[in-house]
């Protein structure tokens, strides 16, 4: 009758540690998957956000000087990419924000970089940030 009682406390032991251990972790290794996921999501919008960054570069402005000089309104285009490239983070309520775009003459190329607030996927306060890079290139004539 002994071990009986003690099967049944191993058990109970047994569906405490899984409550207490098992559970907490697993959720912890989902929400990192989560978080994962969400910022490969947001590495393509800060890519897609760069090119067209990159292609609003003056072609003119570019062949006579070789400065990047932006035509248009480059912070309005990468911002409209970065939300149609950035996967089913806008079904989810998250929006990238398109923070900085920086020229850089001396490797010819552009950066630019994006943050958004991952709260509404993980419920924890998250902010997560990418930088996308294009380079950009025109013929001589």
């Amino acid at each position: 009758m002994r071990a009986m009682r003690e099967r049944g406390f191993s058990y109970a032991w047994t569906a405490l540690v899984m409550m207490f251990l098992l559970v907490p972790l697993m959720w912890m290794g989902i929400q990192i998957g989560c978080l994962q996921a969400s910022q490969g999501e947001l590495q393509k919008a800060a890519d897609a956000a760069a090119e067209a960054a990159a292609a609003m570069v003056d072609v003119e402005a570019f062949k006579a000087t070789g400065a990047l000089v932006f035509s248009g309104d480059v912070y309005g285009v990468a911002q409209a990419y970065a939300w149609r490239n950035a996967g089913y983070l806008p079904s989810r309520g998250i929006f990238p924000q398109v923070t900085a775009i920086v020229p850089d003459n001396a490797t010819r190329t552009v950066r630019v970089e994006v943050q958004a607030d991952l709260s509404p996927l993980l419920g924890l306060p998250v902010r997560a940030r990418a930088s996308g890079t294009a380079q950009v290139r025109s013929i001589a004539r």
